[in-house]
């Protein structure tokens, strides 16, 4: 599967994501000229489309583990603007 405008699989919760990985397919590229933002589940969404064997079973617990490192990093930025 050769798939253009593969940032837009960057969203584990879109319809053309969840269409997507429901499609069989022994190899997948992914092509865009949109680079990637600085953002772990964006990329574990594009790694797991594209390796779905290494990736599928262990998102969910990936994703957790993102999110607390964003929310830690959210709570210092905060310290650090409210001057603490």
């Amino acid at each position: 599967m050769i798939l253009d405008e593969g940032h837009f699989m960057k969203n584990f919760e879109s319809q053309r994501y969840n269409k997507l990985m429901r499609l069989r397919a022994k190899h997948r590229l992914l092509m865009t000229g949109t680079p990637l933002q600085n953002d772990l589940n964006e990329l574990l969404a594009l790694l797991t489309f594209i390796m779905p064997n290494l990736f599928l079973n262990s998102s969910t617990e990936l994703q957790r583990i993102f999110n607390v490192g964003r929310t830690a990093e959210a709570s210092v930025i905060n310290d650090v603007r409210n001057g603490a």
